[in-house]
């Protein structure tokens, strides 16, 4: 990965290359693995913190297979999915992600997968 200096930044100021900005904005699983990082690292964090997060190895394994799959799914959608239905399919996928994760936080549903 090299950095260069671009032109119309201050001073001191370096940024990735052209080529490399292009190749990390195609990739199409750097999103999801971002986003599936980030989300897991708050209930890590919290874990650090206070004994109030219990989560297990298991949760976190269950909660990055979710997210990874609500992401991954999501980011399918932003790249093929016309613009004026975007929005309509994000909203249907960011509720029945809600739904499932309440579901196996607590068990909303009384389902098998349901937490407690």
């Amino acid at each position: 990965m090299t950095l260069t200096q671009t032109p119309a930044r201050s001073a001191g100021v370096f940024s990735l290359n052209s080529n490399m900005e292009k190749k990390l904005n195609q990739s199409f699983m750097f999103w999801p693995v971002a986003v599936t990082l980030g989300v897991l690292a708050i209930p890590f964090v919290g874990s650090l913190i206070t004994s109030e997060v219990n989560w297990s190895v298991r949760d976190y394994i269950l909660g990055g297979v979710v997210l990874f799959a609500f992401s991954t799914a999501i980011t399918a959608v932003l790249r093929s999915v016309r613009i004026g239905r975007k929005g309509v399919v994000i909203a249907l996928m960011a509720l029945l992600f809600v739904l499932l994760w309440t579901e196996m936080a607590v068990g909303i549903f009384g389902s098998p997968i349901a937490g407690n």
